[in-house]
């Protein structure tokens, strides 16, 4: 408690600063990011400070000033990750990223590309291996979906389609490298994008594409078990079932009443796979009593 009190303190007084001079505090920051940039006093607690320092300020400059400001930040980020080299490195760079532009929704509402490049970025930092950062991707991209959600489902200039389309399209490469959790909360991230979509039909049909996937991993797993329920004893099948199920409930945490479609579609898939869960756990109680639950 008093580790978050003291960052809000030394947040708040960071802002208050800024707001003396405006132009000096761009200027210092911009100075400090060229130095990193160039090699000059790089270190992993120098970019962390200033990353946490560029955050602090968010909505203490007048809105064409932090526009201006933040396009530079961006860029210079973007590009001190692109020429370091060595995956630590990368990965604190990564992490300054993803926490800058998380404390600057009102920009991103405002300018798609910025918008869509960072979330493009944090698809890739999707597929990095080093501690923490796919965590703080995933957690980066619900953060932004829940504050920008609306432009993920419109047209934009120079687009051909919606880019919850285009993410739709390559949802199983993204996270092909994420553990269940993290799978988990990308489906609610994306859940809160398709709730914004206002055209029902259209809805509908990216909450189909949403749950293509786990749909048809629960449709596979039926078929073997009708074919012997014997398979739903498999550690690896039991833990697919769950994770599906986990991924639903995601879905519909963020979507709220429109997953109805969803629902009714796998009810009654998900009703026969509890019967039949139901009837092995009371045929092994039968053939070897209560203990039988604890060594099944």
């Amino acid at each position: 408690m008093q580790v978050r009190e003291s960052y809000q303190s030394s947040k708040g007084n960071t802002g208050y600063l800024s707001q003396l001079d405006h132009d000096d505090t761009e200027k210092q920051m911009l100075n400090k990011l060229t130095k990193q940039l160039n090699g000059e006093g790089w270190s992993w607690n120098n970019l962390n400070m200033l990353g946490w320092a560029i955050g602090s300020i968010s909505g203490s400059m007048a809105e064409e000033q932090e526009n201006r400001f933040l396009v530079m930040v961006l860029r210079d980020l973007l590009n001190l990750c692109e020429i370091t080299k060595g995956k630590d490195n990368k990965a604190v760079i990564a992490s300054n990223i993803m926490y800058v532009v998380g404390q600057y929704p009102k920009f991103l509402r405002a300018h798609w590309k910025f918008l869509k490049i960072v979330v493009n970025k944090l698809f890739e930092f999707m597929h990095e291996s080093h501690p923490g950062v796919q965590d703080m991707a995933c957690d980066t991209f619900l953060k932004i979906v829940q504050r920008c959600k609306r432009k993920f489902v419109i047209i934009q200039v120079g687009e051909h389609e919606p880019f919850v389309s285009e993410l739709l399209t390559g949802l199983p490469t993204t996270v092909m490298d994420l553990e269940l959790h993290q799978i988990h909360s990308f489906y609610e991230s994306v859940g809160h994008i398709i709730q914004a979509e206002p055209d029902p039909l259209k809805r509908d049909k990216y909450l189909q594409r949403l749950m293509e996937i786990p749909n048809h991993k629960l449709a596979e797993i039926i078929g073997q078990a009708w074919l012997s329920v014997d398979y739903l004893k498999d550690q690896n099948v039991i833990r697919t079932v769950l994770s599906i199920l986990q991924t639903n409930t995601s879905v519909a945490s963020s979507l709220g009443t429109f997953f109805l479609t969803q629902i009714s579609l796998i009810f009654l898939d998900v009703l026969n796979v509890y019967r039949m869960y139901s009837e092995l756990i009371s045929s092994s109680i039968a053939e070897g009593g209560p203990h039988a639950l604890k060594t099944s």
